[in-house]
């Protein structure tokens, strides 16, 4: 480049990657180590900011679904909700890193977001303070009716599996004999999470999602309920509506694939990928 201080080698290869992964669909991305740790956070259930989960949609950066009890849910953000700009910079052609940069920082220190939404003429404009946002996966539990108890799962960590068990203790101490599972607004998360939800109602060896790569010989076999803990017996109901994404969609899918849940709300945000 004619002006070497403007950039330095590894921006360039980084930034080469960047447009390469993005090109192949909206859910494919280089990661950096900064990144690479974000992401960590996220599915540890801990990380700052405001409490969004991004993703694109038609290409253009937008929120899939805003994590209960953050600043962005208390505003009002909600799935679908395309981002226009964050602290006046457009977010054209801007890739996941560095939106996710300009949203975090320190706790208590303030963005602006301009989002545009359906049926709204204008853009809408949040003003939010960062948090130090730590997110329980699961939340709610309580019996709502004789026997019929409630739970919801607002994200797929590598504690949801053992958060569950432990609302279904609490549940089954106070008489459950039918459950509702709510998934609404839920963005997602581990793919081993998603599958250790599931197979807690289904039989043992039941199929739960399987994978299709590029070359079949090299797919991994399909994930299998295992286990020693499963409620089988027990009438289910999934609440989804179109935040429902990804790890929520793989526990929605399989249940209803098996007769084990009926699906109630609208239909799904339509991930049907997986990432490694």
């Amino acid at each position: 480049y004619v002006d070497p201080s403007r950039t330095t080698y590894s921006d360039l290869i980084e930034g080469a990657l960047q447009g390469m992964l993005q090109s192949l669909d909206p859910h494919s991305q280089f990661l950096d180590a900064e990144l690479y740790e974000n992401i960590k956070n996220d599915t540890a259930g801990e990380f700052g900011g405001i409490g969004i989960v991004l993703g694109y949609k038609d290409g253009i950066l937008s929120v899939i679904a805003p994590m209960e009890g953050t600043p962005a849910y208390r505003a009002g953000m909600q799935a679908g909700d395309r981002i226009v700009n964050i602290n006046g910079q457009s977010t054209e052609n801007m890739n996941m890193r560095d939106a996710i940069r300009l949203l975090r920082g320190p706790e208590n220190s303030p963005v602006t977001l301009a989002v545009s939404r359906e049926g709204e003429k204008e853009p809408l404009e949040f003003k939010l303070i960062r948090e130090s946002i730590k997110v329980a996966s699961v939340k709610g539990t309580r019996m709502i009716d004789r026997g019929i108890g409630y739970v919801r799962i607002t994200q797929f960590t590598e504690n949801t599996g053992a958060e569950l068990r432990t609302a279904l203790d609490q549940l089954q101490k106070e008489g459950l004999r039918a459950l509702v599972i709510d998934l609404r607004n839920n963005p997602g998360g581990l793919l081993t999470a998603a599958v250790e939800v599931s197979q807690m109602f289904l039989p043992r060896g039941l199929p739960i999602v399987a994978t299709r790569g590029r070359e079949s010989r090299r797919d991994p076999p399909p994930h299998k309920s295992d286990g020693t803990f499963h409620l089988i017996d027990m009438p289910l109901a999934i609440l989804v509506n179109e935040g429902s994404a990804s790890a929520s969609e793989i526990v929605a899918g399989a249940l209803q694939d098996h007769h084990r849940a009926i699906l109630i709300g609208s239909r799904t945000f339509g991930k049907a990928s997986v990432q490694s």
